[in-house]
């Protein structure tokens, strides 16, 4: 029981922080202090897990796509740290990202329509965390966390759709 509170809880997470960012484009003057914005974000994660730990529903694809989402961006800013940012290490660190999801995949369609959200709260998570330790400094490592936030997105949504589709058609009965 632990371990899917927990998934429901890294679901949560992700939906709250993106909810909480497209609320806060509104709301929240550009002049606001990023510590600020990132209590604002934490606080939109905590109410989001804890929404989604009370469910009684049960997602796989979800938590391991935010998880993907986060761990992609911590990876693009590594890697600028190191080395050029270029499309080539943007695209392997959102195929390894998003290749998580083979392992994990989609309980049902709720799972699926949430993966991909959840992997752009998870990337959110991370530019945040990044915006408060002022790891964001070059063009290319913004450039390359958007692109991967944005198109990881797309990525998971659909790698979650076509394993959703793959196993509800390998449990129908021949005829």
């Amino acid at each position: 029981m632990k371990k899917e509170g927990l998934q429901r809880a890294l679901t949560g997470a992700g939906i709250g922080v993106l909810v909480t960012f497209l609320i806060s484009l509104h709301t929240i003057p550009e002049t606001t202090p990023v510590k600020e914005v990132f209590v604002i974000y934490t606080s939109g994660l905590i109410v989001g897990a804890l929404a989604f730990w009370f469910l009684n529903w049960e997602f796989r694809a979800s938590p391991a796509a935010y998880v993907g989402g986060l761990l992609a961006i911590f990876a693009i800013t590594a890697v600028s740290k190191v080395s050029d940012v270029t499309m080539t290490k943007v695209f392997i660190v959102i195929l390894l990202s998003v290749a998580m999801l083979g392992v994990s995949p989609p309980t049902g369609v709720l799972d699926t329509l949430l993966s991909g959200p959840a992997y752009f709260g998870g990337a959110l998570t991370a530019l945040a965390v990044e915006g408060v330790l002022d790891m964001l400094k070059s063009l290319d490592t913004m450039v390359g966390t958007v692109f991967v936030g944005v198109t990881g997105t797309i990525a998971a949504f659909f790698t979650t759709a076509i394993l959703l589709l793959i196993s509800t058609r390998s449990r129908k009965p021949k005829p």
